[in-house]
């Protein structure tokens, strides 16, 4: 399964991303700021997750944490933040930009029952 998520930064100062896993993190370098758009790309097969900003998979976005043999049981997306407003978009309505590949479906699809 590949599935995309899109964030819209409503009200925030310049952010940057980390990757939590199994309580160990890291920070990469990617910067946001109000306006723009962070996507999520997960591709459960390969064990990737992937961050665009504004549309952008390229350096210093894309492939932020890999697990080695895909994802095996159950996964779990958060965020937190100290101040901001955020507006998810699942896939309920279009994608304002497009997923890293064709086969990527919005999560809502694929989670639905």
């Amino acid at each position: 399964e590949k599935v995309q998520v899109e964030q819209v930064e409503e009200e925030a100062g310049e952010e940057g991303g980390s990757v939590q896993n199994g309580g160990a993190g890291r920070e990469y370098g990617a910067t946001w700021q109000e306006g723009d758009v962070v996507g999520l790309a997960c591709d459960l097969e390969k064990g990737q997750i992937m961050v665009s900003v504004n549309g952008s998979f390229e350096e210093p976005n894309g492939v932020v944490f890999e697990q080695a043999g895909g994802f095996q049981g159950e996964m779990f997306a958060a965020i937190s933040g100290a101040t901001g407003r955020l507006r998810y978009n699942l896939g309920d309505t279009p994608f304002a930009h497009a997923p890293p590949a064709p086969d990527f479906e919005a999560f809502c699809s694929v989670a639905a029952p």
